[in-house]
């Protein structure tokens, strides 16, 4: 982890030695979650994201970019498990929807003015769910790649991690069998994009 912020703090210094005037843009993102939860025999969940964004461009080449999103995760499945000994079936049904409220700091790199790659912390807070979660926040990363066309419309695909164990395992435990483990994570693969509003008084 140290290394990786070691890494980025370098690429943002080198960025931003290509000096440039300072320019501010408010926008909003919205797309599609695909969500799952690491380490538990459920499966993915599609839902949708949402929010809002400032864009600081400090050079032709760095992007710092504030975001606060609406993000709806989480994970679904219809298990059967048959045991041969007992000669039994168990039916486990899941739909697990947990709603965060995710702020991100994202450092985009950009190339050409159209394509760029993200990369950045969040912390997400919880704001709903319809399961016991060990805790009501989450940490993680996002990385991931955008397609900026001039008009101000960005094409993004990114991946985000989560690195906290958020459910309460024993509520998947049934017949013996174990749905889920010990460090279940987010992840989700969002696609999506963002728009970035033009402002009156400012240098491009």
């Amino acid at each position: 982890m140290k290394r990786l912020f070691t890494l980025l703090a370098v690429l943002i210094l080198f960025t931003l030695g290509a000096q440039g005037q300072v320019t501010f843009k408010p926008g909003v993102r919205a797309g599609l979650n695909i969500a799952s939860i690491r380490q538990t025999d459920f499966d993915s969940r599609a839902d949708l994201y949402a929010g809002g964004l400032i864009e600081i461009k400090f050079s032709k080449y760095y992007i710092m970019q504030p975001e606060v999103t609406y993000s709806r995760q989480g994970a679904t499945g219809d298990l059967t498990y048959f045991d041969p000994l007992l000669n039994t079936t168990t039916n486990f049904n899941a739909d697990i929807e947990i709603q965060y409220l995710s702020f991100a700091l994202m450092n985009k790199f950009t190339f050409s003015n159209t394509f760029d790659v993200h990369l950045g912390p969040n912390i997400d807070f919880e704001t709903g769910s319809n399961v016991d979660t060990n805790v009501e926040f989450d940490l993680g990363l996002m990385a991931g790649v955008g397609y900026t066309f001039p008009f101000g419309l960005t094409l993004e695909a990114r991946v985000k991690k989560g690195i906290i164990d958020v459910l309460e395992t024993d509520d998947y435990e049934s017949g013996g069998l174990d749905f889920a483990h010990d460090y279940n994570t987010n992840f989700v693969f969002q696609i999506g994009g963002s728009y970035t509003f033009a402002t009156s008084g400012r240098g491009e």
